[in-house]
């Protein structure tokens, strides 16, 4: 995972979750503390997981927005994926809450303009007095060199695909 090695927005924002104190492995939100992430939190990303259907952006940071080209803060992120994948897409959320792990994301997206872009994202799950059922990303754009238009898009943001998806072990294992 040479992304993060060399990626040091990603790097502030896993040394911050790391240094949190856990509840079986995960930290509570109310310890997260947005303000020690400098620069990197406008690379956040919160994900409320209210239920397979429903994966909620509360908060998106805003470079994450200026990347998208369009305010996606309170929108269901399955939204953003093509129908015949978000089933899959909700999956690896719920079983990284379910068996606390970490979560290395490559990923396609297309911009409403249709720039397509690389983004790597780094996310960990967290805790509130109802369970395991935030996820907090951190996410930057991998440069691609030329941009490059996808045409065909139909005037919304969405990931279209996922190059690679990796669990990290924070002492719970990964799922299979």
């Amino acid at each position: 995972m040479t992304d993060l090695a060399s990626n040091p927005t990603l790097q502030v924002f896993q040394r911050h979750w790391m240094e949190l104190p856990k509840t079986g492995l995960v930290p509570h939100r109310r310890d997260f503390r947005p303000e020690a992430l400098g620069r990197a939190l406008a690379h956040m990303v919160v994900h409320e997981l209210v239920s397979p259907d429903d994966i909620r952006l509360r908060l998106v940071g805003s470079m994450v927005a200026r990347a998208y080209d369009e305010e996606i803060t309170g929108r269901n992120y399955l939204e953003m994926v093509p129908e015949d994948r978000r089933q899959e897409a909700s999956r690896p959320f719920f079983l990284a809450c379910a068996q606390p792990c970490g979560m290395y994301t490559r990923m396609r997206s297309v911009a409403w303009r249709g720039l397509t872009m690389q983004r790597v994202s780094l996310s960990y799950p967290l805790r509130d007095d109802a369970g395991v059922r935030w996820f907090y990303s951190c996410s930057t754009t991998e440069p691609t060199g030329e941009p490059d238009f996808d045409f065909a898009n139909d005037g919304i943001a969405t990931v279209t695909e996922v190059l690679d998806r990796r669990y990290l072990d924070i002492g719970a294992g990964v799922p299979n």
